[in-house]
């Protein structure tokens, strides 16, 4: 203290030389410290001024606020106060590195409630002076730490305004429904709400931070409903055991419309494994398209006003006035049975992806490419498809199914297993397009509309059945249950036919849980025998075995087509017609082995029936004969048997283990076959008995493997040669390689029926690390001519590879006329390059590990050589930039050149006979002029095209989100003939979801309780 001076005159104390003061409030037991240049006290009016330096300090309640200011007002007696020039910090109540945030104002005015106003105030967690980045507002108010709202502010990049926040709410408790709110062109304003009836968000492991004014207690504590907001109690929250989620969603935007639905995710409960769950409703607007982006009104010229319309939903010929969703996908494990229930149901094709498109956060390593869509990204996305997908929908399928092995018990081996592969009744709905004069007019002109599409039953299933025993006569003495080298559950069932002649037909696994101390099965792939295997080792004595495997199913099912019933009521009785599609199989395997297991022979034989037939049409008037060779296609009766013996020179610990030979024979004893289907409908069928031709003998063939293996090289040469009366070949392949720095394969087929010509001889070599410098050559080599038919030169060093071609081939000329064409004796010739570097280069931590960056660029160049008109160069640069606590930026440009070839004088060269208006470019000058936005004239000339920029901003207001994305775009304008740029820009502040209200569910004696 330099120094003090102490006057008093009316009741009026002034202290001066930097003086300190303590004011103790006993009804809360808190500390008031001032330290100023000088203070004066009026008794009477229980004033307190103070200015020059001053600092006021409040302390106690676990609670510590700092003022600084050149002029304080205070009043000692209801312990309120006013700054000018002010500035408090709120800091964190723990100890955690979360943000101190500083807010200052021209005049700073604190109640005795503890409410601080500030006018023309700025708050910012930005440890900079002057700050990087703050919110100036004409008012702030800070009711406690983490709590404060602001009125006509704006959000600030140094001076540079970039966000304006008219109004703006931070509670310091969650509140119970949690929005989110944005802007999106499609849309228009939209806002989101997740309510947690049950569990809680998971939490996102990466987050990005712009500027951090989050909950400053952020401690995970239990929670109680009050009002809107859920308060945190004393309780700690434990680690939960499961992940069931209840939650209500409800949507709504001022373009589209509104949705609400309810989500279950619920799993582990009895003999209930898992239950998913999703149910909604949508109102939404028809939308047309608007001299600027899309508008839900048009004009109604019978009322001469503007309208709106909502779309409908169809089931057929009832018209329903909302859209809806509706999905069940339910697994119940009663061992040893597995239980499955699928009920999705849809009224349009665009339902998910108009609704699913919400997600409880910002999936920052998505939109800042850090990855590639893992499942670490979309884990908070609401999934109300149940993996039906995020885009359009074009079918879905209705199924209950079951699937379970017996435990045999007592009967093993001679009966190892009986399973029950599939047992389903299945209701398939695909997607149907209305004819124009079935929609309704104001839809039909709509831009955006889910009234053009729907669902129609397309193929019923009411049973489906296989099942399979297997067995062995004679066992290898291994114990199937205990022998976990066998598949323990049973594949999906192989028995079943295509439900759909026009798509895919979906499939359904079927692995039920293995019960503890059942039998397990080895399971075999499609039309491959089964060959039961010892584990015995190479010095165990002879062995025999004899095993089987019995099968099969049927499916009783009935397509509906393209053409679909008209009325509602009729939808499960006016099917196409009614088939009925079986197949058995009974296979018997025996094996031998000898000689230190070097001799191995197997012996199996098939039996093999599959009969579909179609039982009864229902709509006579369609009836094809088509239908019926479609369906009748696969019939057949087969008797077949398979042979092997094989004998391995040396064992399997030898380097000469590769030296083997084989023999194989495949007769078919007896074949029925379909083959046509006569004018009067009936089925016409062709048999086929054993004999020394190619239809009996599936395979003969004898094999030779010589081979040499020891640390760091490898050397096979296989031989196989098919006998009579199979067509005489021999194929032929060699491997080596060498410290897997060489590599060389090759392989041939020779053909002994005119004068044993080869076929191509195929060989590749490699040397190198193909990651750092490599070099390949693969190679076609045409026998008969004696020469190259094809070739491929390719080296790589680090992120750069180059790529030459050539072919063996007449030479191309251009003319106007005619275009490209071929003329001239073929010869060896170049035929095509191609280079690329693709590299990511990451950047930082730097400036006290606080800021970080990518750049990620891949460029592509392919150029014909004789076609070389066929040249496009393309190119995509990715830039990120994250400032930790501050900014999160991303940039992309990607552009293509389809006309490389015009900046070689030595192409043009060859058609400006034909073409004499083109001419030569130079590359630098075309490529300035594709960037020089400043010049249409050029930019519009250049042939650097720019095929998408984008940009993207990021910020993480701890429980707001904010994220604005722009994309611009050049498209071809409706009548095909100019460009016109494209924008999307997309504004979006969200708040995250609630964590909970009940924390768990479970069962205790048939009673449900939820647990808080």
């Amino acid at each position: 203290m330099e120094r003090f001076a102490h006057q008093e005159q009316d009741e009026v104390i002034t202290l001066q030389g930097g003086v300190t003061v303590f004011f103790f409030q006993e009804e809360n037991g808190s500390i008031h410290t001032i330290t100023a240049n000088e203070i004066v006290l009026n008794q009477a009016q229980s004033i307190l001024t103070a200015q020059g330096a001053v600092e006021y300090t409040l302390s106690g309640n676990e609670r510590t606020d700092v003022f600084f200011g050149e002029k304080l007002q205070f009043d000692v007696d209801n312990w309120a106060g006013l700054f000018v020039a002010g500035e408090t910090t709120q800091n964190p109540k723990d100890d955690s590195e979360k943000p101190q945030f500083t807010f200052q104002g021209d005049f700073i005015q604190r109640s005795s409630g503890d409410i601080i106003r500030l006018s023309q105030g700025v708050v910012t967690s930005s440890q900079w002076t002057p700050p990087a980045y703050s919110i100036r507002a004409d008012e702030i108010i800070v009711y406690a730490p983490g709590e404060w709202s602001i009125t006509g502010g704006a959000l600030y990049v140094g001076n540079i305004p970039v966000f304006w926040l008219p109004a703006f709410f931070h509670p310091s408790e969650e509140i119970f429904f949690h929005p989110s709110f944005g802007f999106e062109s499609d849309r228009g304003a939209f806002f989101y709400t997740t309510t947690y009836l049950l569990g809680r968000k998971t939490e996102k492991e990466d987050s990005f931070s712009f500027l951090s004014i989050a909950d400053l207690d952020a401690t995970d504590y239990q929670t109680r409903l009050e009002g809107l907001f859920l308060r945190s109690t004393e309780e700690s929250i434990s680690p939960r055991e499961t992940n069931n989620r209840i939650m209500v969603l409800f949507d709504g935007s001022t373009l589209f419309g509104f949705h609400g639905g309810v989500y279950a995710d619920v799993e582990n409960l009895g003999i209930l494994t898992r239950l998913r769950g999703y149910a909604g409703v949508g109102f939404t607007k028809n939308l047309y398209q608007a001299v600027q982006g899309l508008t839900s009104i048009y004009m109604d010229e019978e009322n001469e006003s503007t309208a709106v319309s909502w779309n409908k939903a169809r089931l057929y010929d009832l018209v329903i006035p909302f859209r809806f969703g509706l999905n069940l996908s339910l697994t119940l494990n009663p061992k040893p049975f597995t239980v499955t229930v699928q009920f999705p149901f849809y009224s349009d094709p665009t339902y998910i992806s108009d609704f699913g498109k919400r997600g409880q956060d910002i999936q920052w390593s998505k939109l800042l490419e850090l990855s590639s869509g893992s499942d670490e990204n979309t884990k908070n996305q609401i999934d109300i498809g149940l993996g039906l997908g995020s885009g359009k929908t074009s079918s879905f399928t209705w199924r209950l199914g079951a699937n379970g092995r017996l435990n045999t018990g007592l009967l093993s081996p001679f009966i190892q297993s009986i399973t029950l592969n599939s047992l389903t009744s299945e209701a398939r709905w695909q997607i149907f397009s209305l004819e124009p004069s079935e929609v309704d007019p104001l839809a039909q002109e709509a831009t955006k509309t889910s009234e053009k599409e729907i669902f129609l039953l397309q193929q019923l299933t009411p049973l489906s059945l296989a099942l399979s025993i297997q067995g062995s006569f004679i066992p290898d003495g291994t114990d199937p249950a205990r022998d976990t080298s066998r598949t323990t559950a049973p594949p999906e069932s192989d028995y079943f036919f295509p439900r759909d002649e026009s798509g895919e037909p979906e499939t359904q696994s079927s692995q039920p849980e293995q019960e503890e101390g059942s039998t397990e099965v080895t399971y075999e792939a499609p039309g491959v025998n089964i060959k039961p295997q010892s584990n015995t080792s190479s010095a165990a004595q002879n062995k025999v075995t004899l095993g089987y495997n019995l099968s099969g199913s049927m499916q009783y099912l009935a397509p509906f087509g393209n053409k679909s019933p008209i009325l509602i009521e009729e939808i499960f009785t006016s099917p196409k017609f009614w088939q009925v599609n079986q197949r058995g199989k009974f296979n018997l395997t025996g094996t031998f082995s000898g000689f230190g297991n070097r001799l191995k022979l197997t012996l199996g034989s098939e039996a093999q029936i599959t009969q579909n037939e179609i039982l009864k049409w229902i709509r006579t008037e369609e009836y094809s004969a088509s239908d019926v060779t479609s369906i009748s296609r696969p019939n057949s009766i087969r008797l077949s048997q398979d042979f092997t013996l094989a004998w391995q020179f040396f064992p399997e610990t030898s380097p000469l283990r590769d030296w083997k030979v084989t023999y194989t024979i495949n007769p078919i004893y007896f074949n029925r076959v379909f083959e046509t289907v006569d004018e009067n409908g009936t089925i016409v069928y062709t048999d086929q008995r054993i004999g020394w031709n190619a239809d009996s003998i599936s395979k003969h063939s004898v094999g030779l493997s010589l081979g040499y293996r020891t640390t760091g090289f490898v050397l096979v040469n296989t031989l196989s040669y098919n006998l009579p009366p199979l067509t005489e070949t021999m194929d032929l392949s060699v491997q080596m390689d060498v410290l897997e720095m060489i590599s060389l394969t090759g392989k041939t087929t020779v053909s002994f029926t005119e004068q044993y010509p080869l076929s191509p001889i195929t060989v590749s070599a490699s040397l190198g690390n193909q990651k750092t410098l490599g070099l390949t050559q693969q190679m076609t080599i045409d026998t008969e001519l004696t020469r190259l038919t094809a070739m491929r030169a390719t080296m790589n060093l680090f992120f750069l590879e180059a790529s030459l071609f050539a072919d063996y081939q007449q030479p191309l000329l251009y003319s106007v006329a005619r275009g490209w064409y071929r003329e001239g004796e073929k010869s060896f010739l170049l035929s095509r390059l191609t280079l690329q570097a693709n590299e990511t280069l990451a950047w930082g931590p730097v400036w006290n590990e606080r800021m970080k960056g990518t750049v990620n660029f891949d460029i592509r160049w392919n150029q014909g050589l004789l076609r070389f008109t066929d040249s496009t160069l393309s190119s995509t640069i990715n830039l990120t930039l994250s400032i930790r606590e501050f900014l999160d930026l991303k940039f992309s440009v990607s552009s293509a050149n389809k006309s490389m070839y015009k900046y070689f004088p030595g192409f043009i060269e060859r058609v400006e006979s034909e073409l004499p208006n083109i001419e030569a470019k130079n590359i630098f000058v075309d490529l300035f002029n594709g960037v020089n936005i400043f010049n249409p004239t050029a930019l519009a000339q250049s042939d650097f095209n720019l095929d998408k920029l984008s940009f993207g901003l990021v910020h993480d207001l701890g429980d707001w989100l904010l994220q604005a994305d722009l994309s611009v775009s050049p498209q071809l304008t409706p009548d095909k003939t100019a460009y016109e740029w494209s924008s999307l820009f997309t504004l979006s502040i969200e708040w995250k979801a609630i964590t909970e209200v009940n924390r768990s569910i479970s069962i205790d004696d048939g009673t449900i309780i939820l647990d808080q």
